[in-house]
């Protein structure tokens, strides 16, 4: 259930948060970092929310590359941060 809240986040909410970036000039030039930057934020807003109100939480990422893997990693240390 948390992967498909997860995917739908990162489907909708990473390209706005990735134009946001480059419209202002924050980050890296590169596309691909700054579409790892914008999954870190909503792993990390994520990982937040969920710490919050159900604990410390462990995921794993589906998806083979470096920034997924990074994104989940941003997700289980904000859950651990924000649990109560």
């Amino acid at each position: 259930m948390f992967s498909a809240v997860w995917a739908a986040c990162d489907h909708f909410l990473a390209p706005p948060i990735k134009l946001f970036l480059q419209k202002n000039s924050i980050g890296p030039k590169n596309d691909d970092a700054l579409t790892g930057i914008s999954e870190c934020v909503i792993g990390v807003i994520l990982g937040a929310i969920a710490g919050y109100y159900f604990g410390p939480m462990i995921a794993v990422s589906f998806a083979q590359t470096a920034w997924s893997w990074i994104a989940t990693g941003c997700l289980i240390r904000a859950s651990f941060v924000f649990s109560r």
